[in-house]
């Protein structure tokens, strides 16, 4: 009682709850559930669109080794299609963590990636702060925020105009992909490859 009123509200129905990463983007996500609950053991899947067959592939995985007990809060900034996601759902349901036990925490989501999950897992908890009507070309959300996991970690290509630096989103009509019409030429520039420890 800091201000000396009382309190009522929620207490978590859960005494052990983890949270998994699908990376990139969901370790943008890692920081604040760490704030709320301190000692949360994180969880990570990599999850890639193979570019020849554009189906997700898993290239790396670390879980907790008793998380069939957890309540699992699924993390990923921006869900699209929600193959990545379903994908990592049939990952912790092969891992004996029941589907009721598991909550997709993002930020946007576009309305096919939402039915898509809710059709494939209807026990599995959807949460997120937008949704978006579409997704392009490409697999972004449309509106929506471009490749979040770029953004968050300043490795989103660059377009230079007669030498000076600019995003590409800063290039782009209504910050989407779509690239501008008219104005001088512009030479897109992907970041150079880091090595992550």
């Amino acid at each position: 009682m800091p201000q000396g009123y009382v309190y009522e509200g929620k207490r978590c129905a859960v005494s052990k709850i983890c949270g998994v990463s699908i990376l990139r983007a969901g370790e943008t996500m890692e920081q604040a559930v760490h704030d709320v609950c301190k000692d949360i053991r994180i969880g990570k899947i990599l999850i890639q669109t193979n570019k020849v067959t554009d189906e997700p592939e898993l290239y790396y995985l670390r879980l907790p080794k008793d998380i069939k007990d957890y309540k699992v809060l699924l993390m990923d900034a921006t869900v699209a299609t929600g193959a990545a996601a379903m994908m990592a759902i049939r990952i912790l349901l092969d891992h004996d963590v029941p589907e009721d036990n598991i909550i997709i925490a993002s930020l946007i989501m576009a309305e096919s990636g939402i039915h898509s999950i809710a059709y494939a897992f209807p026990n599995v908890k959807i949460v997120t702060s937008a949704v978006d009507p579409e997704i392009n070309e490409n697999f972004y959300v449309i509106p929506g925020i471009g490749n979040f996991g770029d953004r968050y970690f300043g490795t989103e290509p660059t377009i230079t105009v007669t030498g000076e630096p600019l995003t590409k989103s800063a290039q782009t009509n209504g910050g989407g992909d779509a690239p501008a019409t008219g104005g001088p030429s512009v030479k897109l520039v992907e970041p150079a490859a880091t090595a992550v420890a």
